[in-house]
């Protein structure tokens, strides 16, 4: 028993059970469609073929650590692409929303907004 786990440690079958393939691949999916890019278009921004990314979303193989890279710089979310928690630090949606205009406005208005709620109306 202990000669087959230290052959799959060696090998990096521990913990490619079929169950964590299939969570990854339905996460990289949505992930895509939630960014609304097609399957070919990061195959070719990755620099893969088509086919290759298909058999990442249809569970014939396992995307390495060099694609997950890749598709974070297409803006995928690797926590949601692993577990499928979307990774936004315990926030509700308008505590996002409030960040996202946030950091879109421009400074003279965040510096206004942040003033406004650090004053201490008596």
């Amino acid at each position: 028993m202990v000669r087959k786990l230290l052959s799959q440690v060696k090998t990096g079958t521990v913990g490619r059970i079929k169950r964590s393939i299939e969570v990854t691949r339905l996460f990289l999916a949505e992930e895509r469609n939630r960014l609304g890019l097609k399957a070919k278009d990061v195959a070719n921004s990755v620099g893969i073929a088509l086919s290759t990314q298909s058999n990442y979303e249809n569970n014939k193989r396992f995307p390495n650590s060099q694609y997950l890279l890749a598709i974070s710089k297409l803006g995928f979310d690797l926590n949601c692409v692993i577990t499928g928690i979307r990774n936004h630090h315990g926030l509700d949606e308008k505590e996002q929303l409030l960040i996202k205009l946030f950091r879109e406005a421009p400074e003279a208005v965040q510096h206004y907004i942040l003033n406004g709620l650090s004053s201490n109306p008596d």
